[in-house]
């Protein structure tokens, strides 16, 4: 599962990159309204998902590390 995550963040974070790609060449202005409009949502989108899923890994380590914690105070009772 982090595996997955962790590859679909990669792929956020190349198409993150790829727009900003688009707007530092310039090419930016050949794209009509609608279309620079549908790239500015979809980047929104993707740095939400990007947030999103960067606080559910932390949650899931969290987790992960507190489940060993209390392991390892068990295993010295």
């Amino acid at each position: 599962m982090q595996i997955i995550i962790n590859s679909y963040l990669q792929v956020l974070n190349q198409i993150l990159i790829q727009l900003g790609i688009l707007e530092n060449l310039n090419l930016h202005q050949q794209i009509n309204p609608k279309q620079r409009q549908v790239i500015k949502e979809r980047k929104i989108e993707a740095q939400h998902l990007n947030i999103h899923y960067s606080i559910q890994i932390q949650l899931e380590k969290a987790t992960s590390d507190k489940i060993e914690e209390m392991i390892r105070m068990g295993e010295k009772n």
